[in-house]
């Protein structure tokens, strides 16, 4: 039902993001199908175990070699988690509320995430396109802005300058990709380009 994100785990698993059914689901490599998280057309954004777990719309999704699955979860503003047992959490954000925070935890604010990676330290990359922002979360749970312009207060810029961290403009960057060397490709859609980030991976 609107199906928006997919991602493949080291055995070929496929996971999509079936948005407007508010589930996650798999597919495994002979093509049979079945749930991952959350209930069928039962929106939400209440962590749990498989069908117990309420999404809101879950979007794009990236997983790690473990086969950990990080999902958008669009309209609660947040980033799940979801382990290879089917236990769902909320990784980041607080649902329902909307912001530009940086924090750890459900002290960090996204405002309409719409794309995510991770690399093979499990750092995840965010496109947080309601700010114009590309967010960086650490395995903790910590969360950084680590490239686009916000101020004190939380007013939101957008634009198409190239420069190192806040000096650089975005407008509604929406896809991400990494590579494992702190390198981004971000599809800045809003200015019609594809955008490189370049980070210097911290000490975790």
């Amino acid at each position: 039902h609107r199906p928006q994100g997919v991602a493949v785990d080291t055995l070929g698993t496929i996971y999509v993001s079936d948005t407007d059914d508010s589930t996650v689901r798999k597919i495994a490599p002979s093509g049979a199908a079945s749930l991952v998280a959350g209930r069928s057309l039962v929106s939400g954004s209440q962590d749990g175990t498989g069908a117990s777990a309420r999404f809101g719309s879950p979007s794009a999704m990236a997983v790690d070699a473990s086969g950990v699955l990080y999902v958008v979860d669009r309209s609660n503003n947040v980033i799940r988690k979801i382990t290879a047992g089917g236990v769902v959490t909320t990784f980041a954000g607080a649902a329902g509320v909307a912001g530009s925070d940086d924090g750890v935890g459900a002290a960090a604010r996204f405002n309409r995430p719409a794309g995510i990676a991770v690399d093979s330290r499990v750092m995840l990359y965010v496109a947080d396109a309601g700010n114009n922002l590309i967010r960086q979360i650490f395995p903790s749970g910590r969360v950084l802005k680590i490239a686009g312009l916000t101020r004190a207060g939380g007013e939101v810029f957008d634009g198409d300058t190239d420069g190192a961290g806040s000096q650089a403009q975005f407008r509604t960057p929406w896809g991400v990709a990494c590579d494992n060397r702190g390198n981004l490709v971000v599809c800045d859609t809003g200015n019609s380009r594809i955008r490189r980030v370049t980070t210097r991976l911290p000490a975790i």
